[in-house]
């Protein structure tokens, strides 16, 4: 939990209640398809657990997992999710 604190507070503060609705999208996806927090880190593991989604959930994912990397990454959301916020 404290790499998440760290992650999210080293984010500038305009930025950080979009990592957490991202961050709980993420947790809600994979809580009702059954896939296990572990597996995110672990693309084997990833590829396996959603080998059974149809391709609009694996498009979901794929989605949230690409804008949650690039905030993480860039410090600010991706343009269209800083759009679609205002």
């Amino acid at each position: 939990m404290d790499s998440i604190s760290s992650v999210r507070d080293s984010l500038p503060k305009q930025h950080r209640a979009h990592f957490e609705t991202l961050r709980q999208e993420i947790i809600i996806f994979t809580e009702v398809h059954g896939i296990p927090k572990e597996s995110l880190g672990k693309p084997d593991l990833l590829r396996e657990v959603t080998g059974k989604l149809s391709t609009s959930d694996l498009e979901r994912l794929a989605n949230l997992l690409e804008r949650f990397e690039y905030l993480v990454k860039n410090g600010e959301p991706k343009k269209e999710d800083y759009t679609e916020a205002l």
